[in-house]
């Protein structure tokens, strides 16, 4: 007969079963997984932090000192320790994807103290660089191919000062710049339209010739030819319109008869054929302003290059500064902005001086005003955000007196009707206030240079590689390979 002891023991060591096949049970009863079935725990993704669209500038990769000697690894393979020596004059661009890439310039090989024109492109995936093309080495000429084919094997030659955009379908594209053709023993003018796909990483030699110092074939303005193509030259001003045409101004280069001087002639390129579509045939023009205001068909800018330039809504083409021809047929650094109208082929002179080597009239940070005007420069960032405003950023040239020109790290915006100086320093060679890396702040600033790589990123942002100028260290004086992004 069992006592009152042996029943409670009973009951507690059913108790203890009953626990122990709950926990074993648990995991199955509770799991989407079906009894007998081998699960594998998920590889946890980190999230990055995402950072606010504050106002201003961020510091996103690269160095904050001059003359960094590029690391390349091995083609194709990204890594953390690879990066882009510092150069100026490189081409950068946005894909689908949101990478940027950046293209040649003239700059820093792997080699220590070796400076030469460059034609490597690089990937950067918002955290590692990849170098995906071109050599780590100098001065070497391209492989064309036959026109209009793509071919692994083709890469451009290396080159610096080039005009580049992305097209709809997410190709980038490469026109002329300083540099190295397919035979060309030294560097020069170049004249060559490029297109990289992204998708199968080819190069096409697409227009223009495979020598440096060609002239222009300008046709009949305002009609596409399949022989019309603009002549050899390098720091020309460009922008796309908003049908997604190409357009360059200026530059410096070869007129019809193969001369090279100061530019003023606009180009369209529509995907197919180069269009001559205003501006004058001839190089080292003056300009002729007429009445500041007045639309007229004798009136124009002066050759020039490294221009500024914008459109606006209704297709209209504007020029600002750039370094070439006032209408005394002296040259100099320019601050005029002018206007062209498409349709009735007509040039205004819309603000600034028509005298060289002008100062600017900064006036007071962030307000507008009809006197104030950026001073003459060359070799800037420009830009147009979504509400049709234009910008202005650094170049080579004029703060706030006329004692010596440097490089600056000034920002303007243009409402259509005054200028406003945003940010940066009224003064020539300023250093950047870099922060921390990846970080935005409103006291971020990005240095004085000039001849950097420019790229629109998303919500009216714009994105900046490299320049000649200044990085954080007094009398430093080089090239950089900084990337930065300023959010308006």
């Amino acid at each position: 007969m069992k006592t009152v002891t042996d029943t409670l023991k009973s009951f507690a060591a059913g108790c203890r079963i009953f626990f122990i096949l709950a926990l074993c049970l648990l995991p199955v009863i509770f799991s989407c997984t079906p009894p007998g079935t081998t699960t594998q725990e998920p590889v946890p993704t980190p999230t990055p932090t995402p950072q606010p669209d504050i106002t201003g500038w961020t510091w996103i990769t690269g160095t904050n000192l001059t003359g960094q000697n590029g690391v390349y690894g091995e083609k194709g393979i990204t890594s953390p320790e690879n990066i882009p020596g510092g150069r100026y004059g490189s081409a950068l661009w946005t894909d689908t994807e949101g990478n940027y890439w950046v293209f040649g310039g003239y700059g820093k090989t792997p080699e220590s103290g070796m400076d030469g024109y460059l034609n490597d492109l690089w990937r950067f995936d918002g955290a590692n660089w990849t170098w995906i093309t071109g050599v780590n080495s100098t001065d070497r000429n391209g492989t064309y191919g036959t026109k209009g084919i793509a071919d692994s094997a083709n890469t451009p030659g290396a080159r610096s000062g080039s005009a580049y955009w992305t097209d709809a379908e997410g190709n980038f594209w490469l026109f002329g710049g300083n540099g190295y053709s397919k035979i060309s023993s030294g560097a020069g003018t170049l004249q060559d339209l490029w297109k990289y796909t992204v998708a199968d990483n080819t190069w096409t030699w697409v227009s223009g010739g495979d020598n440096i110092y060609l002239k222009s074939v300008f046709g009949t303005r305002g009609v596409a030819h399949a022989d019309n193509v603009p002549g050899s030259r390098r720091d020309c001003a460009f922008f796309k319109d908003s049908t997604g045409n190409f357009l360059l101004f200026g530059g410096w280069g070869y007129d019809a008869v193969a001369g090279s001087g100061y530019l003023n002639d606009i180009w369209k390129w529509d995907g197919t054929n180069w269009t001559w579509i205003g501006g004058n045939t001839d190089r080292n023009l003056s300009g002729v302003y007429g009445p500041k205001g007045t639309a007229g068909t004798n009136y124009f800018p002066g050759g020039r290059y490294g221009s500024a330039a914008w459109t606006d809504e209704n297709g209209d083409l504007f020029i600002f500064g750039g370094l070439g021809k006032n209408a005394t047929a002296a040259w100099g650094m320019l601050n005029d902005l002018w206007k062209y109208t498409v349709a009735g082929q007509t040039w205004t002179w819309v603000a600034g001086s028509s005298a060289l080597d002008q100062g600017g009239v900064y006036g007071t940070q962030g307000v507008p005003a009809a006197a104030n005007n950026p001073g003459g420069r060359q070799s800037s960032v420009y830009w147009q955000d979504s509400s049709g405003v234009f910008w202005l950023f650094g170049g080579d040239g004029y703060g706030n007196t006329t004692i010596d020109y440097a490089a600056i790290n000034d920002l303007w915006k243009w409402d259509g009707s005054s200028w406003t100086w945003v940010s940066g320093a009224q003064t020539i060679r300023a250093l950047g206030s870099y922060g921390t890396q990846g970080t935005p702040a409103l006291e971020n600033i990005a240095s004085a240079r000039y001849n950097p790589a420019f790229t629109h990123g998303p919500n009216s942002q714009i994105m900046i590689f490299g320049g000649r100028g200044y990085a954080s260290i007094a009398d430093t004086f080089g090239w950089m390979n900084d990337l930065w992004r300023y959010v308006p």
